[in-house]
């Protein structure tokens, strides 16, 4: 986190909206070195399935020329709210399209997965030629579905407890009720249950009679049986005590569960210079070390106003929808939009005002008829 000479916050220099972030433009406090990247999509695949494997190749030849996107193009913070957004799709129980269909849906829209430097860099020399060197680029372009299954359910389950804990830190409970449900694939964040009620208390009594192992089994399932029910608290209640209070407790948590950054010299070919930077072989790469950026720059909970400020400044701010629940980037000074701006959310927002327009006429309403009683 950013601080300056008095040990105060201070909001970060740098330039979100860029794919390099320099050692010297993330503070003097922590950091990651510069990110350089340059993502390109396939328009087709041939999938294949063999031995409990679901490979895909892209295909890239004559007519089927991959797309480079420019460095303004697509930043970290569109495929980390990205790549949340699909989690967040698959996980869905209603959703129909198997996670293959929709992991290639996401490919052929987004960007290609994996090899992201091995690829970029071989495409780009000046004496590729598609026409003979395709052969090559679908050969080591192929990846297998399920490891990107895999590598998207460890970083939806870490950004969705970053997202939560965001909010907590603004004083909104409800992105974090539910951290703990497990969806149709991806496990939850159990962290924020003991919050919800108060455990049964324990008796101080000890028993030291011994006990085999199938005896302790019996008596744990007669006590499960037997215990009193545990007040759970609805969204509505809130959590009956309050996660805030253990905010740094549950941030180095989220912090044990971020993965080791690597890093390396490479050549950023567009200034000719050399740089301390990270490696970057797949999409979750650049989403790890942006969700890291994030993290890194919250403010501590006794700076809240500097946050709000933070929040409205040029700094892209990735926010979660209160009404969808899905990630989108918020750019733009002095922008205090909290919604995604989708037409069905756009509907229910305007629903949910004329509802509390009415209630509020209704109130006033009544206070006014039982003033005139009186």
């Amino acid at each position: 986190m950013p601080l300056d000479g008095s040990g105060m916050w201070k909001p970060s220099v740098a330039d979100l909206r860029t794919d390099t972030l320099g050692f010297g433009e993330v503070g003097t406090v922590g950091g990651v070195g510069q990110l350089i990247y340059k993502l390109f999509r396939f328009k087709k695949y041939e999938m294949q399935n063999a031995d409990g494997e679901i490979l895909a190749r892209p295909i890239c030849r004559p007519g089927f020329e991959p797309e480079f996107f420019d460095s303004d193009g697509l930043t970290g913070a569109d495929i980390l709210a990205s790549l949340y957004n699909l989690a967040l799709k698959i996980n869905d129980f209603s959703e129909k399209k198997p996670f293959d269909e929709l992991i290639m849906d996401w490919c052929q829209r987004v960007a290609h997965p994996y090899f992201v430097d091995e690829l970029a860099a071989l495409m780009s020399e000046d004496e590729f030629d598609l026409a003979h060197e395709s052969f090559f680029i679908e050969r080591d372009g192929i990846f297998d579905v399920n490891d990107f299954m895999h590598d998207l359910g460890k970083f939806y389950q870490v950004a969705s407890f970053a997202f939560a804990l965001d909010m907590i830190l603004k004083g909104y409970d409800d992105a974090a009720f539910n951290l703990a449900d497990e969806g149709r694939y991806f496990e939850g964040v159990p962290f924020l249950e003991k919050y919800k009620g108060e455990l049964p208390e324990m008796s101080d009594e000890i028993d030291d009679t011994p006990v085999t192992p199938e005896d302790l089994i019996k008596e744990m399932q007669e006590a499960r049986r037997n215990a009193p029910p545990v007040h759970r608290n609805t969204i509505e209640e809130g959590f009956a005590t309050l996660p805030y209070d253990d905010y740094y407790i549950l941030r180095d948590k989220l912090v044990d569960m971020m993965p080791d950054f690597r890093m390396r010299l490479k050549v950023n070919r567009k200034k000719n210079i050399v740089v301390l930077a990270a490696d970057i072989h797949s999409v979750f790469d650049i989403a790890w070390y942006t969700l890291a950026k994030k993290i890194s720059e919250l403010p501590l909970p006794e700076f809240k106003h500097e946050e709000e400020e933070y929040d409205i400044c040029d700094n892209p701010v990735i926010l979660i929808c209160p009404i969808c629940g899905n990630a989108f980037v918020r750019v733009g000074k002095a922008n205090r939009k909290i919604y995604c701006g989708s037409p069905e959310c756009n509907k229910r927002r305007r629903a949910q005002n004329t509802r509390n327009c009415r209630k509020r006429q209704k109130v006033a309403s009544m206070q006014t008829d039982g003033a005139d009683t009186e």
